[in-house]
């Protein structure tokens, strides 16, 4: 039976830092939806929001695709929130329609760790992160805020505002695994 680790939690929640750790401790395939969108801005670099958007929906595509030929995977994505804007994020039902257990682990910090980290980072242009002000990215991450945890699979939980307990929480992903 298909296996997948969702990481979940809202921009800058620690989602990619969190999902290569499961990753390499489990030695399971990672799957990092923005890995899949950066190789889309190689070729095609958006001039336009639009065009970002466009870009990141063919991304979902290209990201499910290489999910769905893993008998296990760590899958990591800003998904698409189960409440407040539909627009945004990658769909999730493939997830649940391909891998028979799902354990999600669900990234926590505040908003304003959020905020400062997402400011901070330095990513692809293609991101277009710095067309977007401090409040906007605050407005966004507030209302996204609602939005998790999915609800797929066993839930775990774990706060990413400061040092975090690895060992903890592979013990329950091995433990929920067994």
């Amino acid at each position: 039976m298909p296996i997948a680790i969702v990481v979940s939690g809202f921009p800058a929640g620690g989602k990619s830092t969190v999902a290569k750790r499961i990753a390499a401790e489990l030695d399971w395939p990672l799957f990092d939806k923005d890995e899949f969108l950066e190789n889309l801005f190689e070729d095609q670099c958006p001039v336009s929001l639009h065009d970002r958007r466009r870009l990141s929906i063919l991304s979902d595509v290209e990201f499910e695709k290489a999910a769905r030929k893993a008998n296990r995977a760590v899958l990591v994505s800003h998904w698409r929130p189960v409440s407040g804007p539909n627009n945004t994020g990658t769909p999730v039902d493939f997830v649940t329609d391909h891998f028979g257990r799902v354990i999600e682990v669900h990234c926590v910090c505040s908003v304003e760790t959020a905020v400062s980290r997402f400011r901070a980072r330095v990513r692809h242009q293609g991101h277009m992160d710095a067309v977007k002000s401090y409040d906007d990215v605050k407005k966004q991450i507030q209302v996204l805020e609602r939005g998790y945890p999915l609800g797929i699979g066993i839930q775990l939980s774990l706060v990413t505002s400061g040092k975090v307990s690895y060992d903890k929480l592979l013990d329950r992903i091995r433990s929920e695994l067994a």
